[in-house]
């Protein structure tokens, strides 16, 4: 059966690029007859807010974006995570790293790696302090065909190296526990923004380390502003606060399709559902 999910971080209210991910989405799930979940992505205590939750999810259930269980928050699933850090230290594919910022460029300078690459120099030491925990990725070319941007082939160890699983401040990161929450939730199919594509080759890699199937995937385009930057909370863009049929039907023209003009938010969704199960058919 499928399973697909909008996963909102709460670092302020929701804005027009992040309902169009929301409506891609859920529209995708609705056209497969799936199961559609919501889960707050907040494992980055030092950007996000919980009052931000609330006024998120109702803007959502306003646009009858609504889950078909109970919402996951992250942040209270921090145990879980460390779970299958666990299984991953004893199985030898993770590793504690004592490296600061300035001792992997100092490295990677000295060897000629560019940026910051993280090359593996802690995966055969014994460090006592870790401040990080790391993957060991492998040095292979991982390619999958996303649903909308086609083949796409990505080398993690050469794009990033050993990439962080939590990091030395104390949280998870992004790419370890929305792994971790897509494979227990059982999510089936990703319909997200293109600016994660270059994180998914990492989170499949993940969910085969730990046995888990690797979902489909979906990547689209993003929303930007009159500059041509992406829509974010980051840069301010105007949060979705009333007028929800119109931001839903502004959402819909930029993903590709005509505008529906319909009178209310559910024969919208009605008549969305069927234009997008034509271009996206099971």
């Amino acid at each position: 059966m499928y399973v697909g999910r909008f996963a909102p971080s709460p670092t302020g209210l929701l804005h027009q690029g992040s309902l169009t991910c929301a409506l891609a989405a859920f529209l995708d799930a609705r056209s497969h007859d799936g199961r559609f979940l919501i889960r707050i992505e907040d494992t980055d205590s030092f950007r996000s807010q919980v009052q931000y939750i609330e006024p998120i999810l109702k803007t959502l259930t306003a646009c009858e974006i609504v889950s078909d269980a109970p919402v996951l928050i992250q942040s209270e699933r921090t145990d879980i995570y460390n779970d299958y850090l666990q299984k991953l230290l004893e199985a030898g594919l993770a590793y504690g790293c004592d490296c600061t910022a300035q001792r992997i460029l100092a490295f990677n300078r000295e060897h000629g790696v560019l940026g910051r690459r993280y090359t593996g120099f802690c995966r055969n030491r014994h460090v006592a302090h870790p401040r990080s925990y790391r993957f060991v990725a492998k040095d292979e070319s991982i390619t999958f065909e996303d649903r909308l941007q086609g083949l796409v082939t990505q080398n993690v160890f050469a794009d990033a190296g050993d990439f962080v699983l939590k990091r030395a401040d104390g949280p998870f990161a992004y790419v370890f526990a929305c792994a971790i929450d897509d494979a227990l939730s059982g999510v089936t199919d990703v319909v997200r923004g293109i600016d994660i594509l270059h994180m998914t080759t990492a989170q499949m890699a993940v969910l085969k380390a730990l046995s888990f199937e690797v979902p489909r995937y979906l990547h689209i385009p993003l929303v930007t502003d009159t500059k041509g930057e992406k829509l974010s909370k980051q840069n301010r863009a105007q949060p979705v606060i009333d007028n929800y049929l119109a931001h839903l039907e502004e959402a819909f023209v930029f993903l590709g399709f005509e505008r529906i003009g319909a009178d209310t938010i559910s024969a919208f969704m009605a008549r969305a559902i069927e234009f997008w199960k034509n271009r996206y058919p099971k």
